[in-house]
């Protein structure tokens, strides 16, 4: 069994996924969540998805739903430099749609 390594997100990344949320907290936490549980625990499927000729960087792209009522969704797609080979840094997001 691989060792799932340990996900440490930037603050200017949480601060540019809140503001890409209308300050939802529940979603922002919905969101941490799944950054500290579902990137780390696929690591092989998600780093196929490298950024240009990078060996450290690849991208993590998810959608969010807005609202759990109706269908609004954001797809998020985040940086994800894996230097150190303890620890996923998410290092920059761009909000695609």
């Amino acid at each position: 069994m691989v060792p799932v390594r340990p996900v440490k997100v930037h603050s200017r990344v949480i601060a540019d996924v809140a503001d890409a949320l209308f300050q939802d907290r529940a979603v922002l936490g919905y969101i941490l969540l799944d950054l500290q549980t579902n990137l780390p625990n696929n690591p092989a499927y998600y780093q196929s998805k490298r950024i240009g000729r990078s060996q450290q960087c690849f991208y993590y792209e998810q959608d969010y739903s807005l609202d759990p009522h109706s269908f609004k969704f954001r797809r998020l797609r985040f940086v994800v430099r894996e230097s150190d080979p303890s620890l996923l840094e998410v290092i920059w997001v761009v909000v695609v749609v």
